[in-house]
């Protein structure tokens, strides 16, 4: 949070660019935490809310996702922090 949201990559099996996973609405964001634990194998997930006024950001739909809703963001540097709420922790 010190730093901001940076998109990263380090799935060695696809060649994807660097970028942030995000939902459109919490049911769908539910099922992306689902499928991030059993893809990644980690326990514990933040829900954050991005504030995406006067970000440009560009969406791009997760095709390789189970759930609708599902996109992620990609060629950016940083979200800085004043964009960033935590909203749930530990899930």
């Amino acid at each position: 949070m010190k730093q901001g949201l940076k998109p990263k990559s380090k799935d060695i099996r696809h060649k994807y660019p660097p970028r942030i996973y995000v939902t459109d609405n919490v049911s769908s964001l539910y099922g992306l935490i689902k499928e991030l634990k059993r893809w990644k194998g980690i326990d514990k997930y933040t829900i954050l809310e991005i504030n995406t006024t006067n970000l440009n950001l560009k969406l791009y739909k997760d095709l390789t996702s189970l759930y609708k809703g599902n996109y992620y963001i990609q060629d950016i540097p940083v979200i800085l922090p004043e964009n960033i709420k935590i909203l749930e922790t530990n899930i």
